[in-house]
C-alpha cells in the first residue's frame, strides 16, 4: 500500500516501456501476484520519495481468503476494474491521465534569479486556492513550525524522520502542496525535487540563459539526498 508519494507503472510494449498510470497515496499494489502466485506482469518505480506498507505476503492472504472470502471478491473487483482501465488505454494508445496524482509541486527558478519563480509560486498558490486547500512552504516556513534550521536536516540527521513525516502531514491534510526550494543547491532544495510529483521550471524572459543550481540538478533526474 502506498503510504505516500507516487508510483508510476509500465509494461514493455514493442521493445519500449509503455506507461500506464500512476498511484498516488492509498493505492495498493501486487495485488496480481497475491491472486494468480505469478511473476509480475508490470513495472512499478517510485517518481518521487514514496513510503510503502507491506501488507500481505502469499501464504497470509490465503489464509485470508480461507477466513474471509469476501476479501477476494473485492481484490477480484480491483483486478477487473484496472484491467478494464489498460485495455481503454490500450485502445486510445495513451497514458491515464496523471493529473489527480499531482499533489505536490516544486517551483524552481530556472537559472539564478529566483524572484519570479517565487512570484509564480504565489500566484499558482492562489490560483489553485481557488478548487481546494493549498499550502505553499519553503525553509522559512519549516522553521516557523520545526525549528530553525529544521529544512536542511540531512538524511542522516536525527531530526530529518521528524521533518520528513511533517511533510507528508502536510500533503495528507491539504489538496495541494507547492514547495519553494532555496537558490542554492541545498539540502531543503533537493528534499523539495524529491517531495513533488511535478517540478516547474520558471523564469523571466529577460534572465541570464545560464542554468541555475537548482534547475540543473532538478534536469539532471536525480537528488539523492
Amino acid at each position: 500500500m502506498v503510504v505516500s508519494g507516487r508510483l508510476r507503472v509500465s509494461v514493455a510494449a514493442g521493445g519500449s516501456e509503455r506507461v500506464l498510470y500512476d498511484l498516488a497515496r492509498g493505492a495498493i499494489v501486487g495485488e496480481i501476484a497475491l491472486v494468480s502466485d505469478r511473476p509480475r506482469s508490470a513495472t512499478v518505480r517510485a517518481v518521487r520519495d514514496s513510503e510503502l506498507l507491506l501488507l500481505l505476503r502469499v501464504s497470509s492472504f490465503r489464509s485470508l481468503i480461507q477466513r474471509n472470502a469476501a476479501v477476494l471478491g473485492q481484490i477480484t473487483g480491483l483486478l477487473v476494474d484496472r484491467l478494464l482501465a489498460v485495455d481503454r488505454l490500450l485502445a486510445l494508445d495513451r497514458p491515464q491521465s496523471q493529473s489527480s496524482g499531482c499533489r505536490a509541486i516544486a517551483v524552481v527558478a530556472a537559472g539564478k534569479d529566483t524572484s519570479a519563480a517565487a512570484m509564480v509560486a504565489e500566484r499558482l498558490s492562489a490560483q489553485l486556492a481557488q478548487a481546494g486547500s493549498v499550502f505553499r512552504v519553503d525553509a522559512d516556513v519549516v522553521a516557523r513550525y520545526l525549528g530553525r534550521g529544521a529544512a536542511q536536516q540531512g538524511p542522516d540527521h536525527p531530526g530529518r524522520a521528524r521533518l520528513t513525516g511533517w511533510l507528508q502531514a502536510v500533503e495528507r491534510s491539504n489538496d495541494r502542496v507547492v514547495y519553494q526550494p532555496d537558490a542554492a543547491d541545498t539540502v531543503w532544495s533537493r528534499l523539495c525535487l524529491s517531495q513533488s510529483d511535478v517540478v516547474l521550471l520558471t523564469a523571466a524572459a529577460g534572465d541570464e540563459a545560464s542554468l541555475g543550481p537548482v534547475e540543473a540538478r532538478a534536469l539532471a533526474g536525480g537528488w539523492p539526498e
